[in-house]
């Protein structure tokens, strides 16, 4: 520092260093530095009024994605707790109809023995129907016999 105060810096532009001195706020800092660059145009009112309306279109456009935006949001969390509720619904329906296809397998078997059983007693009973059948003709033996007897002594 004690280099600096006993050297100043060279000044490559005094002319500049000069009107930046007096300089206070911006537009006068740009006027020192690149005078007559700051002046406004001819048309300067009506591009401002230009630039603003854009710039309110703009906003404008932005609010209205913004309304999209949390639209599209709170449509996509509807749709994910919706795919999650079907996805459950889906898995007990899924077990449900496991749970089903079991008795449906258990009731099956069930009905092959029951089937099983059903045809040994209709094998069965045709067998005693043979039977009866046999019995009947002994009985009608039998009576036919009787009667026959009961003529001859009759006689």
């Amino acid at each position: 520092m004690v280099g600096l105060v006993r050297c100043p810096l060279l000044r490559v532009d005094p002319d500049l260093d000069r009107r930046l001195d007096g300089a206070h706020d911006l537009d006068t800092i740009v006027h020192a530095v690149v005078p007559g660059a700051n002046t406004p145009p001819a048309s300067w009112d009506m591009e401002m009024e230009i630039l603003r309306g854009d710039v309110r279109y703009h906003r404008d456009q932005l609010r209205e994605c913004e309304k999209w935006l949390y639209k599209e949001t709170d449509l996509r969390r509807k749709a994910e707790s919706l795919c999650a509720l079907v996805s459950t619904e889906r898995n007990e329906a899924i077990e449900e109809a496991r749970a089903l296809i079991e008795e449906l397998d258990e009731v099956s078997r069930q009905a092959a023995l029951a089937a099983v059983s059903l045809q040994k007693s209709a094998n069965i009973i045709d067998l005693l129907k043979a039977r009866i059948g046999k019995y009947d003709k002994k009985i009608e033996e039998a009576r036919t016999t009787i009667r026959n007897d009961r003529l001859k002594i009759k006689k």
